[in-house]
């Protein structure tokens, strides 16, 4: 079975996933200011297309911008550039149990706020006292264990930004 992967998440390339469907992808078509593109690590060739809009919404397909029956290729944007140096750095720092405890955690979150990317951008408010009120319900371990997660994502922020503006 080979494919194409439409802008997907992979968490880490270190991993051998042998029952992936992800090994069995042959392309991956990525956004060119993709956030969540960013954690791509794959052996895939990679298309980066052009997008109307930046970040998250960039995740929408319809954002994308077709010429006939072909996405617009494209080259990563200095944003998107700047979003995997910063996260690839910030990912590298953790342990194997700070990467479960943050997905876990953010996953948990992110399905507190709403169903969806829609429904979380209509209603922030609600959607951000949902994820704290799901953030006090974490188990202890994880919940002890977050600030220095967040910590090392500020120190790696600050490491990337300070080699943009060197």
């Amino acid at each position: 079975m080979n494919g194409t992967i439409y802008d997907y998440m992979d968490w880490r390339g270190d991993l051998e996933l042998k029952q992936s469907p992800l090994n069995l992808v042959d392309n991956v078509i990525l956004p060119d200011s993709s956030i969540i593109g960013t954690l791509l690590d794959s052996h895939a060739r990679t298309l980066v297309i052009s997008s109307r809009v930046s970040g998250f919404g960039q995740h929408d397909a319809f954002t994308w911008e077709v010429l006939g029956n072909r996405f617009v290729e494209s080259e990563r944007s200095p944003s998107g550039r700047f979003y995997d140096e910063f996260l690839q750095r910030w990912i590298g720092s953790m342990t194997d149990r700070q990467r479960h405890i943050f997905t876990d955690a953010l996953f948990d979150l992110i399905e507190a706020g709403g169903d969806s990317l829609n429904e979380l951008k209509a209603e922030p408010m609600r959607a951000a006292l949902e994820m704290i009120k799901a953030s006090v319900k974490m188990d202890e371990a994880a919940r002890a264990e977050l600030p220095e997660i967040l910590k090392q994502l500020a120190a790696s922020g600050a490491e990337t930004l300070k080699g943009v503006l060197q």
